[in-house]
């Protein structure tokens, strides 16, 4: 069961770093990477498949695009802080994720040791 608690563990902080690793590299790259966004989207394989699942998806994810260049346009000016925080917020998870890791691996000793069989101790006497 421990192996079982530490391998999700590790699986949760490895898919946190790479959250906290394409955050910061997006913060990183600016807003100018969103402008060829439209011409991509036309590009897109098996566009008319998915517009007859999602009807106006190019729209929504367009729109979503021109979001996110005025978010990192907003942004720019604090880069560097926002970078420290990331990695701040990053930090706080990790000991999350350990914490709870180590929590329930000691759950697991605790009731482990509480559903154990009783053994006599070394003074019981045996049959007398």
């Amino acid at each position: 069961m421990h192996i079982v608690i530490w391998v999700l563990a590790a699986l949760a902080l490895g898919l946190w770093s790479l959250l906290a690793w394409g955050v910061a590299a997006l913060l990183g790259l600016g807003p100018s990477w969103v402008t060829d966004v439209g011409g991509l989207l036309k590009q897109v394989p098996y566009g008319e498949v998915i517009d007859a699942w999602v009807p106006g998806w190019q729209a929504l994810l367009l729109a979503t695009f021109e979001m996110a260049r005025s978010l990192l346009g907003w942004l720019g000016g604090f880069e560097q802080v926002l970078v420290w925080v990331l990695w701040v917020l990053w930090a706080v998870g990790a000991g999350v994720v350990l914490l709870c890791a180590g929590s329930l691996s000691l759950l697991v000793v605790v009731i482990r040791r509480s559903t154990a069989p009783a053994t006599p101790g070394a003074g019981a006497r045996m049959g007398s």
